[in-house]
C-alpha cells in the first residue's frame, strides 16, 4: 500500500483552508461564497476595497476575470465599429478579403462624401452616431487604423478603446493567460490537481 504525504498533497492543503473557522472580519465581511455567487450573477456587493486584504482582491479579480468572459475586447469593439461603420456607407465587412481592403473602400467612400458641399457636416454626423467624438479619435484616425493596425492611429484607437473598456494594456492578456491556466489544470494519475507541462 501506498502512503501519500498529506503535507505535499495540494488537495488536503486546499480542504484544510476550506474547512478552517472564520476569523471575526472574514466572517463579518461575507467571504464565505456569496461574493463569489454575486460576481459570478453581475451583482456587486458594497465592500470596503481598501480595506480588504491581498487575497480578497486578489479572488476577486480571478472571480472577474472567470465568471465574465463575456465582456467585450477592445478587438471585438473594433470590429463591431467597424461592421458598424461598413452599415453607414452600405459596405459590408464580409465582403472584403482583408481589414485592410475594407478600410480602403470604406476611404473612397468618405473622399467621395468630402467632395461634397455638405460633405463634412455629413461625416461629422457619422463619427457622432458611431461615438467616436466621446472616445476620443476622427472617422479618418479609425479607417486609417483599419487600414493600418500597427500604424500610429491604429495604436491611438486600440489604447482608446481599451481607456474606454477599463483594460491597461496587461489587461487583456491578463485574462488569457489565467484562462489558459485553467485550461492546464488536470488530474493526475493519482486523482490529485495539477498543472500540465506542454
Amino acid at each position: 500500500m501506498t502512503f501519500i504525504s498529506s503535507l505535499s498533497s495540494s488537495a488536503v492543503q486546499i480542504l484544510q483552508q476550506a474547512t478552517r473557522p472564520l476569523s471575526q472580519t472574514e466572517a463579518s465581511s461575507g467571504t464565505s461564497g456569496a461574493s463569489l455567487v454575486a460576481v459570478a450573477n453581475g451583482v456587486e456587493l458594497p465592500s470596503d476595497k481598501e480595506g480588504a486584504g491581498p487575497t480578497s482582491r486578489a479572488n476577486a479579480k480571478v472571480s472577474e476575470a472567470l465568471f465574465k468572459p463575456n465582456a467585450p475586447s477592445a478587438i471585438e469593439m473594433k470590429l463591431h465599429l467597424m461592421k458598424r461603420l461598413g452599415e453607414e456607407f452600405g459596405i459590408k465587412l464580409e465582403d472584403h478579403e482583408s481589414h485592410a481592403s475594407f478600410g480602403r473602400a470604406i476611404q473612397a467612400e468618405i473622399n467621395k462624401i468630402k467632395m461634397k458641399p455638405e460633405g463634412a457636416l455629413i461625416l461629422s454626423a457619422i463619427e457622432k452616431k458611431l461615438g467616436f467624438d466621446k472616445l476620443g479619435f476622427t472617422l479618418d484616425e479609425f479607417v486609417n487604423a483599419v487600414i493600418d493596425p500597427k500604424g500610429t492611429d491604429g495604436q491611438k484607437i486600440d489604447a482608446a478603446l481599451k481607456d474606454h473598456l477599463g483594460l491597461d494594456d496587461e489587461g487583456e492578456d491578463k485574462v488569457e493567460a489565467s484562462r489558459a491556466a485553467l485550461e492546464a489544470l488536470r488530474i493526475d494519475d493519482s486523482g490529485l490537481y495539477g498543472f500540465v507541462n506542454n
